[in-house]
């Protein structure tokens, strides 16, 4: 992937180990405002708020030598960093409080300004009713089209993002860096979504999660979804920090509701009291999105390559050789795909290697 020399110099600063966001920013920042004498401006302000030796560790790092051996290091594994200068950066983040710099990608770009998102999270500890519930939602509403947004924890988020997994509409967020998949029990299911749908993190791979990562994360959970579901949660949840995100952006909470004395449904219910919609028909999301309910017919049975094309294509990525630059592979590699939905009349060819779908 081709970056800016922004970008380029953005990596570098963000690979470091333990440079706070604000830091980060205010050295973008100096290389906007002074571009003929940055360097000497970055150096001036490190040393006013650093040590000598770590001042001179980030000089270091803005060397064109460690600068590339980032950028290879990504390209080596397969990661697609986003910036917050590029292109694919995600419109529903750039008005946050602090929008991420840098999102770490691997999966399908495309999903990060999908038409309709939904973000679902709860309580490692989810009643089974609810856990029953969230999974009947993510399902339809991921077979329609609509993009489920979760995180990678046990309980709520792995059913959310599970029940999204066939049909591709997924992202889940990581806390740390994508070296380190926590808990690693569910480190099958996140390159699972990889591969078919998207994984994102605002840290660098090698970096690995630490506890304040995680109420952190939950602001680009909430960022990116149009609406947020609550599954389940005690007052005390990380799940309240998703709700209080969401809210703080406008955006609407909806929550299962829960009987009296069920500490998994307290947060639900405190939600529900302070004016977050009760949710107990998948109907009211879709109403809330402006979206229709695929119909069971509608629902197109493909394997995992030819699922993630056509969902490429039907999200309107029709240029297949742009895809496949984007997505580091080779034209040859999804050829089988492409013919297979043309046979089954999915999707039609157009001239230059851009296909356009029959049905969404």
């Amino acid at each position: 992937m081709t970056y800016l020399d922004i970008e380029r110099k953005l990596l570098a600063v963000n690979s470091l180990d333990g440079l706070e966001y604000k830091h980060e920013a205010k050295i973008l920042s100096l290389f906007n405002d002074y571009p003929l004498e940055s360097k000497d401006k970055i150096k001036q302000y490190l040393l006013s708020v650093f040590s000598e030796s770590k001042a001179k560790t980030i000089m270091l790092s803005l060397q064109e030598g460690y600068i590339q051996k980032t950028v290879n290091d990504l390209e080596k594994q397969g990661v697609c960093a986003v910036t917050i200068y590029s292109k694919n950066y995600p419109e529903r983040l750039k008005n946050i409080d602090t929008p991420p710099l840098v999102l770490y990608c691997k999966g399908k770009i495309e999903l990060l300004n999908a038409k309709k998102t939904f973000a679902a999270v709860g309580s490692r500890k989810t009643l089974a009713y609810a856990d029953s519930l969230l999974k009947d939602f993510t399902e339809k509403l991921s077979k329609s089209g609509v993009v489920i947004v979760s995180g990678s924890a046990t309980g709520a988020d792995k059913t959310a993002i599970s029940s999204a997994l066939a049909s591709g509409n997924v992202i889940s967020v990581l806390a740390g860096g994508m070296d380190h998949i926590y808990p690693e029990c569910n480190k099958s299911l996140i390159e699972k979504i990889a591969k078919n749908g998207l994984i994102i993190s605002e840290q660098p791979p090698h970096i690995a999660p630490q506890f304040w990562m995680f109420p952190v994360r939950n602001r680009i959970i909430a960022g990116l979804g149009d609406g947020v579901l609550i599954a389940s949660g005690s007052k005390t949840s990380g799940a309240r920090h998703t709700a209080d995100f969401a809210l703080n952006y406008g955006k609407q909470v909806f929550a299962f509701p829960y009987s009296v004395g069920i500490s998994s449904g307290e947060l639900c219910n405190d939600l529900i009291k302070h004016g977050a919609t009760l949710c107990d028909d998948v109907m009211d999301i879709f109403e809330e999105l402006g979206v229709q309910m695929a119909k069971e017919e509608e629902i197109i049975d493909l394997d995992e390559d030819e699922l993630k094309i056509y969902q490429a294509i039907a999200s309107g990525q029709e240029d297949m050789t742009k895809y496949c630059l984007e997505n580091n592979i080779k034209f040859f590699e999804i050829a089988p795909a492409l013919s297979s939905l043309e046979i089954q009349g999915l999707i039609v060819k157009l001239p230059g290697n851009k296909y356009k779908p029959v049905k969404k």
